[in-house]
């Protein structure tokens, strides 16, 4: 008889901090390339192949997003989700698919909250002028305590402009 060892986890940090569960090795580029937006119009379409991806790929490797929302007041939110599942609906039901995820992480003995998984947040929302990553380097060497950098102008040097989403893939 094989004597097999199981590690439980008690929360997600400790899981994904498990370098040996990883599926990509620490070889990020290719699946975060999938999630890159177009500086360019990006087609309608792309935001739902990603979507559709999503849940055909959710039960062989981990999902991980950062979610962009806000709150009742306006307040911006960051949001975990972990694990999109599709749970489809037998023949005649008034809907045919349930598409869900759960949100943030097991406090003691409470699980994640379970939440519809948002169906829109694929979509590219514009693009940002941001600093590069050797204008970040030079800025944080100038000054240790810095906490925010910016606003850039279109023509400053050492800008680039990047696409964004609201929902954001994580590498587990």
């Amino acid at each position: 008889m094989t004597n097999i060892s199981v590690t439980r986890y008690s929360n997600y940090f400790e899981r994904y901090n498990d370098n040996s569960l990883d599926p990509f090795q620490g070889d990020y580029g290719p699946v975060m390339a999938t999630f890159r937006a177009s500086v360019a119009r990006e087609a309608a379409t792309r935001a739902a192949q990603l979507y559709e991806q999503v849940f055909t790929t959710s039960e062989v490797q981990p999902h991980v997003y950062l979610l962009l929302t806000s709150d009742i007041s306006g307040a911006h939110v960051i949001s975990v989700l972990h694990r999109p599942y599709r749970h489809v609906a037998p023949m005649g039901s008034a809907i045919a698919k349930l598409d869900v995820a759960l949100m943030g992480d097991m406090r003691g003995m409470l699980p994640p909250t379970l939440v519809y998984f948002p169906e829109d947040r694929f979509r590219h929302l514009g693009n940002l002028l941001v600093p590069s990553a050797a204008t970040l380097d030079q800025a944080f060497a100038d000054d240790g305590a810095l906490q925010s950098v910016g606003p850039y102008q279109d023509d400053d040097t050492g800008t680039e402009t990047v696409a964004t989403r609201p929902l954001m893939y994580l590498p587990p």
